[in-house]
């Protein structure tokens, strides 16, 4: 697989873009231009909550299927707690072109939420890359906004908002009340856990 393993969100101002940004990732996975993990076209209600759209053709690979990373992901970033945290599509990103050249360092779950604001339609994909202009290029063409973080990063805030939230749960709302940064990404519990075993945790820990 390629050795870019990222998370990237593209923005759209029509479903049907989405749609067929879907279908060209479906395209470039096929040529092994790009490996596709999981993929998913998200649609953000007016509560806030993300779903995907009532089609058939809006996954691709495990998409939001159990045990898959976007799963977890998707259910956090909509949920009550993502929008207490600041993930949700609220949080202040600025323009388009502004986010599109920021680096997501440790505010990537922020940056991946705010992709897609309320009433707005997404792509989000879980991608090995050999090369970012493959993305890109596909992307451009049907105007998409692309966010890219490494999915590493993602999987470790992911770990450190669970051990926010038990730390809020036996200690009162002080963490959520100042933000993620107070608590440090902790180190998983068994250094020997897979990629899959990480975030099947997640998904019992955190109920999604």
């Amino acid at each position: 697989m390629g050795t870019g393993h990222n998370i990237v969100t593209v923005m759209f101002a029509e479903e049907d873009k989405a749609i067929d940004a879907l279908e060209a990732l479906r395209r470039a996975d096929r040529a092994g231009r790009i490996v596709v993990r999981s993929a998913a076209v998200l649609e953000r209600r007016h509560d806030g909550e993300l779903q995907v759209p009532g089609r058939a053709d809006g996954v691709l690979g495990t998409g939001i299927a159990e045990g898959s990373l976007l799963r977890v992901l998707v259910r956090v970033l909509g949920s009550p707690l993502g929008v207490l945290l600041g993930w949700g599509p609220g949080a202040p990103v600025g323009k388009p072109s502004a986010v599109r050249g920021a680096e997501c360092g440790d505010e990537a779950l922020r940056r991946i939420g705010a992709a897609l604001p309320i009433g707005t339609t997404g792509l989000v994909a879980e991608v090995f890359e050999y090369a970012v202009e493959v993305l890109e290029g596909e992307m451009a063409e049907l105007g998409g906004t692309v966010i890219r973080c490494p999915a590493a990063e993602v999987l470790d805030e992911l770990e450190a908002a669970e051990a926010a939230a038990e730390a809020a749960e036996a200690e009162g709302d002080r963490v959520i009340r100042e933000g993620p940064g107070v608590t440090e990404k902790r180190q998983v519990e068994d250094p020997e856990a897979t990629w899959d075993d990480r975030v099947r945790g997640l998904e019992h820990k955190l109920g999604v």
